[in-house]
């Protein structure tokens, strides 16, 4: 399958413990030589310890579950048990992951770090892109806080704004700066538009094919009717609902809401 790393990431991983164990009997055998004790490490206990668990991020692969937190990616296979652990020592460029997308079809996995910094982790190798990351005009911060994938189309949702990634030739395209943070972004009538939200308004592109993406004027900005930090949103059948100060509301395009009552039984 497409998605699968395959042998160059688990042999990556492979390459890496057996350095590193190499390393421990290096280390065991100088110590003995200079008549040192250290019971802490012992041969085959060297790994790259980068922290476990504390997971920040989950996406579903056609064969995996990924799961992040802010080190490394787990892949895990259900079908064979395996794991696949993906580090800054085994296929990815640095730590600080902020946002990770699966792009189905190619299998690729798109990592997006708090410095801007992307990587995009393909089957049989790393694909590093660190043109945001380098960016010396963009003095704020460049934290990348989401990432949208529509046919071949990579929308990241930073604290600067909506960068567009081409996902066949992997090159950076348009950007739309904000004054706020864009926080996450969506897609509907079948990803012909996008939505975009920072903490109090609604960013609308209506016509995603035949807009100019970094033109706020094709924009259309929505503050909703109701009072309240946005936190979240989600479209169910082109119909698009957002969490608004720890409420449910069903929302129109243009920011007027209905709550959606939740009661207890």
């Amino acid at each position: 399958m497409v998605e699968r790393p395959g042998k160059y990431f688990f042999e990556m991983q492979n390459e890496v413990r057996r350095k590193l164990g190499l390393a421990g009997i290096i280390f065991l055998f100088c110590s003995s030589l200079f008549g040192q004790k250290n019971d802490f490490f012992k041969i085959g206990d060297w790994r790259s310890y980068f922290m476990a668990g504390d997971y920040l991020f989950i996406e579903k692969g056609e064969e995996s579950v990924i799961v992040a937190n802010a080190f490394q990616l787990f892949l895990y296979y259900p079908e064979t048990d395996e794991i696949l652990i993906l580090n800054k020592v085994s296929g990815l460029s640095q730590t600080g992951i902020s946002a990770v997308k699966f792009m189905e079809g190619q299998g690729n996995i798109i990592v997006g770090y708090d410095n801007g910094n992307v990587d995009i982790i393909m089957p049989d190798r790393t694909l590093n892109m660190p043109g945001i990351r380098n960016n010396e005009n963009i003095l704020d911060s460049k934290k990348i806080n989401d990432i949208l994938v529509i046919k071949n189309r990579i929308f990241l949702a930073t604290d600067f704004g909506i960068v567009e990634i081409d996902g066949e030739k992997y090159e950076f395209g348009s950007t739309l700066f904000t004054d706020d943070a864009v926080l996450q972004m969506t897609d509907y009538d079948g990803g012909k538009s996008l939505i975009g939200r920072t903490k109090d308004e609604l960013f609308v592109l209506q016509d995603l094919e035949d807009s100019n993406l970094a033109d706020i004027h094709q924009w259309e900005i929505y503050p909703p009717d109701r009072p309240g930090e946005i936190t979240d949103m989600a479209v169910w059948k082109e119909e698009l609902y957002l969490v608004i100060a720890e409420r449910l509301y069903r929302s129109s395009q243009d920011g007027q809401t209905e709550e959606i009552t939740v009661t207890n039984w």
